[in-house]
């Protein structure tokens, strides 16, 4: 498939000898000694079978998403031989000189370039025979105009319809995605041959063939967010990115409750989840379910997704069970959110959490489902302007992003400041308090005491669930104040259930 192979192998190695010839500091970097310093260790051969086999895996993984997309360069075939070719490579670079490893790469770059001038040029060709075929054709109708319907178009057809069979043959050209994909699964490949790597090759190559794959999805989300969006998006970015590393990691103020650093990284985080949040509503918005609305609608904002939902019962827009399973759904989602951030920040605590935090998602969503069997048949419909998920900000927005950066700071002030100033007691007040405003803030604060206190760290799950319950408070106060009191007395059962396997958990246990 490549006739530029040979060649362009033969011409890589044999400038790379011409530069080693006359190059001292070269001739050092391309020496065999040099491979002493290489990462990849010692593999026996049944493990070296093993990362040969997952290269060739993932290679076939990227090469069936290439044929499946009728990539001009390589597929089921190709691509595995190449990811195996950088196995191979890097463990060659052990033995030989770490020269060899960024030359397979090189060959397969300049492999890719000359496949695409070859394509090109052949293309031009057939362009150009096809015109001068048609040109004759021409020519010779004009010449014997009336056999034409006959003897003419039974000798043209022939020699126009192989052209045109080239011409839309089912493989395309390919573009630079293609070769960028063939170099990435050479370093796939590389990364494989050290089996301390080999998570890390696996989600590289998972990675490749996804954002191959995706392609559309992609390109369709990009145009759904609109340039306000992304806008907002690459702003946050560029100033996080920018500010984060020059923020100094270190406590001040009293209780040393303020680290610009944490503080900053924490905002990242949040918006980070709330962004994904985010993306999938502007891109499934419009075609939600009511399951599906109540998991975005958490994912995105729970608070804004039960204003959204009991303005929409107060004006008659949907109906109260609607509405109650989709704020069901979005509570239960902030409570995975929590989850995550207080990994972000302590396994240990995480693992702690995990057990009275899963009961407490459970309780939440099972009388949701069991009032969703009754009306998943029901259209759903937040407010008359929206779609069926909640009409939610841009996460990314300045406003925002700083608001909860002010709200982490504060709460985790008045945790550190009650903890040291009335004890136990007073760190349960400040928790539940805090839980009424920001959940997040509130898992965030605790996990970050508990990396620093060992009661914390022991009992902390109990702060997360009592903050749990006072934030489930907030919402049915938000749902009685604007939803009105018939809605209201429906949701309190549905509320109570969670709230109290919560609060059974922190008495008993």
């Amino acid at each position: 498939m490549f006739p530029a192979f040979p060649l362009f192998s033969t011409f890589a190695a044999a400038t790379l000898a011409e530069i080693a010839q006359s190059s001292p500091l070269v001739q050092t970097a391309l020496s065999p000694e040099t491979a002493q310093t290489s990462p990849f260790p010692e593999i026996p051969q049944t493990r070296l079978i093993f990362q040969l086999a997952l290269s060739l895996g993932l290679g076939l993984l990227i090469g069936l998403q290439r044929e499946s997309a009728r990539s001009g360069f390589g597929g089921v075939r190709t691509f595995p031989l190449i990811a195996v070719f950088g196995t191979l490579g890097a463990l060659a670079s052990t033995r030989f000189g770490v020269w060899i490893l960024p030359s397979g790469l090189l060959c397969v770059a300049l492999i890719g370039i000359a496949e695409r001038a070859f394509s090109l040029a052949r293309r031009w060709i057939r362009a150009a025979e096809l015109s001068a075929t048609r040109s004759n054709a021409n020519a010779s109708e004009n010449a014997f105009p009336f056999s034409a319907s006959t003897d003419i178009s039974a000798t043209k057809t022939p020699e126009i319809k192989e052209p045109l069979e080239h011409e839309s043959s089912p493989r395309r050209d390919f573009g630079a995605t293609t070769l960028v994909s063939a170099l990435a699964t050479y370093c796939v490949g590389a990364i494989l041959a050290n089996p301390a790597w080999t998570l890390v090759g696996l989600e590289a190559g998972a990675v490749v063939a996804i954002l191959l794959q995706f392609k559309r999805k992609l390109h369709d989300i990009s145009a759904a967010l609109g340039e306000n969006d992304l806008n907002a998006i690459m702003q946050f970015a560029l100033v996080s990115f920018v500010v984060l590393p020059i923020l100094p990691n270190r406590n001040f103020g009293p209780f040393d409750a303020f680290n610009p650093f944490e503080a900053w990284l924490t905002v990242a985080l949040i918006v980070g989840m709330s962004l994904a949040g985010y993306v999938v509503y502007k891109f499934h918005g419009a075609n939600a379910g009511v399951l599906f609305g109540g998991f975005v609608g958490g994912a995105v904002s729970s608070a804004a997704t039960t204003t959204s939902y009991s303005k929409a019962v107060a004006t008659g827009a949907t109906s109260r069970d609607v509405a109650a399973v989709v704020i069901l759904l979005a509570s239960a989602t902030q409570t995975v959110r929590a989850l995550i951030l207080e990994a972000s920040v302590s396994q240990e605590f995480f693992y702690r959490c995990v057990p009275a935090s899963v009961v407490f998602i459970a309780a939440s969503i099972l009388p949701a489902l069991w009032i969703w069997r009754r009306i998943r048949r029901e259209p759903v419909a937040a407010p008359a302007e929206s779609s069926g998920v909640s009409e939610q900000k841009n996460p990314t927005q300045w406003k925002t992003a700083l608001t909860f950066g002010a709200l982490y700071v504060v709460i985790l002030f008045a945790i550190k400041a009650s903890n040291a100033l009335f004890g136990d007691l007073g760190t349960v007040a400040s928790v539940a308090i805090s839980g009424l405003v920001e959940m997040n803030a509130v898992a965030l604060s605790v996990a970050r005491l508990a990396t620093t206190d060992p009661a914390t760290m022991q009992d902390g799950w109990k702060l997360i669930m009592i903050a749990s319950i006072f934030s489930y408070l907030f919402k049915v106060g938000v749902v009685f104040s604007i939803g009105g009191a018939r809605f209201g007395w429906k949701v309190v059962p549905l509320f109570a259930i969670p709230c109290g396997v919560a609060l059974a958990s922190v008495l008993l246990f």
